[in-house]
């Protein structure tokens, strides 16, 4: 009974939250992981820049597709990933994990 009530008060906070607002969190928690690179860094060498393009509405497709880039970024020892973002929002679950993985 206490997990079915967990669960509905989950759900119950999940439909509560626009896409919009999401991902605007996700968007500011993004600039303040780029922010918060220590000053140390900007005397290091140019390395290699991923630009990870994002131009459809955020969707469980659209979070393999962010992680797979994340994790080919990190094989070629990538300096810095940019993310183009252009869309409307999207699925909050996939927005969530998105972030997840970016944190």
């Amino acid at each position: 009974m206490r997990q079915s009530r967990t669960r509905n008060s989950l759900e119950a906070l999940l439909a509560s939250l626009d896409a919009p607002a999401v991902i605007t969190r996700w968007f500011l928690a993004c600039l303040l992981c780029l922010l918060s690179l220590p000053a140390a860094t900007r005397g290091v060498e140019p390395g290699l820049v991923v630009v990870v393009p994002i131009k459809t509405e955020i969707s469980e497709a659209q979070f393999f597709f962010l992680r797979r880039a994340l994790k080919e970024a990190e094989r070629q020892k990538a300096a810095a990933v940019v993310l183009d973002m252009e869309t409307f929002g999207g699925e909050i679950h996939a927005a969530i994990d998105s972030m997840d993985a970016l944190l």
